[in-house]
C-alpha cells in the first residue's frame, strides 16, 4: 500500500473516530497596545481566531459572518467593533478612551486562521496609568487567556487576563 494512502487511511479512521479534535484546543487571543508620540494616539492589535468570534456572532446575530472570505457579511465591520467596544475597554488615568475601528485581516498562509483587527484611540496625553479591561471570548469559551503586551519605552510588558481577572493596569 502507497505511503499516502496509508497516511489517508490512518487520518481518516482517526478522524472518524474522535481521536483527532475537530476544534482548536486552545483559546486565545492577543492584544498588542504602543502609544505613538507623533500622533499621540495608542494603537491597538487585536490577534484572534476567526471561528470563535464567528461562533459568537452567529448566536448573537443568527447569521453566517465568515471573517475574512469573500463571503464575508456586510455588516461584519459593524458586528466587530460593537463586541469590541463592549469587551476591550481601554482607561487612561481612569477615564474611558474612546477608539475608532481601523480595519481588520485574515493572517497569511501560516496564521490563516487567525484575524486580525486594527484600532486606534483618539488623539490624548500619554497616561501615567493605563487600565485595560479585555473580556474578549471571556462569557463565551471556559479556558480563553487574553494576552497583552504593551509596548512602551521601558520594554514590553506582558499581561494575562481570564475569567474573574479581566482587568490589569500598565504603569
Amino acid at each position: 500500500m502507497p505511503a499516502l494512502l496509508t497516511k489517508s487511511l490512518i487520518f481518516s479512521i482517526l478522524l472518524s473516530s474522535g481521536f483527532v479534535q475537530k476544534t482548536h484546543p486552545i483559546y486565545i487571543s492577543n492584544t498588542e497596545i504602543k502609544y505613538n508620540t507623533t500622533t499621540e494616539t495608542y494603537q491597538i492589535s487585536v490577534k484572534i481566531f476567526a471561528d470563535d468570534l464567528e461562533k459568537v456572532f452567529e448566536k448573537k446575530y443568527k447569521l453566517k459572518i465568515e471573517l475574512g472570505t469573500d463571503k464575508e457579511h456586510p455588516k461584519a465591520k459593524e458586528y466587530l467593533f460593537e463586541y469590541l467596544k463592549s469587551n476591550l475597554i481601554l482607561y487612561n488615568d481612569n477615564k474611558e478612551l474612546i477608539y475608532n475601528y481601523i480595519g481588520h485581516e485574515s493572517g497569511d498562509k501560516a496564521d490563516m486562521f487567525a484575524m486580525f483587527i486594527y484600532l486606534e484611540t483618539k488623539k490624548c496625553k500619554k497616561s501615567i496609568l493605563l487600565s485595560i479591561k479585555n473580556t474578549i471570548l471571556l462569557s463565551e469559551i471556559a479556558n480563553q487567556l487574553n494576552f497583552i503586551s504593551f509596548h512602551s519605552q521601558s520594554g514590553i510588558k506582558k499581561y494575562i487576563c481570564r475569567k474573574g481577572d479581566a482587568t490589569k493596569s500598565l504603569n
